[in-house]
């Protein structure tokens, strides 16, 4: 859309009318009042139109910063998932640090293993501490 408009303050200001016999010539003041309210049109339009814009702008604003939260919370996740992580590994690494290259370690060593990283992970979910546990 074309908002150039044709008038401007100072052109309303000094527009001067040519007299006639019954005061100003009235075709000339209807084209000039034609064109004031053209440029009143065309005001009218960019007004509404940058209102919409503003508004469309605004949304997007408020959907990015709704993301920025979002991606806040889901890197907060990430981090207590990498932390668990890093738990489990220094647990796992603990558990085979035992094993050296020599002891040729087999399926059976590993399924053993696995098993009982299970049955310690079972006792943590039911409140039991494996580590505290002592043998009889």
């Amino acid at each position: 859309m074309d908002y150039r408009l044709e008038l401007n303050a100072k052109a309303i200001l000094e527009k001067k009318f040519a007299k006639n016999v019954k005061g100003y010539d009235a075709s000339e003041v209807d084209e000039f009042l034609d064109c004031v309210i053209r440029d009143y049109q065309k005001f009218a339009l960019y007004h509404r139109d940058m209102e919409a814009h503003a508004q469309a702008l605004e949304e997007k604003l408020a959907s990015i910063c709704s993301g920025n939260e979002e991606n806040e919370k889901n890197r907060q996740k990430t981090l207590e998932r990498l932390k668990e992580l890093e738990l489990e590994n220094a647990s796992l690494h603990n558990k085979l640090d035992g094993i050296k290259p020599g002891d040729n370690p087999t399926v059976e060593n590993l399924e053993y293993i696995q098993r009982i990283n299970a049955l310690e992970d079972y006792l943590y979910r039911i409140g039991v501490d494996p580590r505290t546990i002592k043998a009889k």
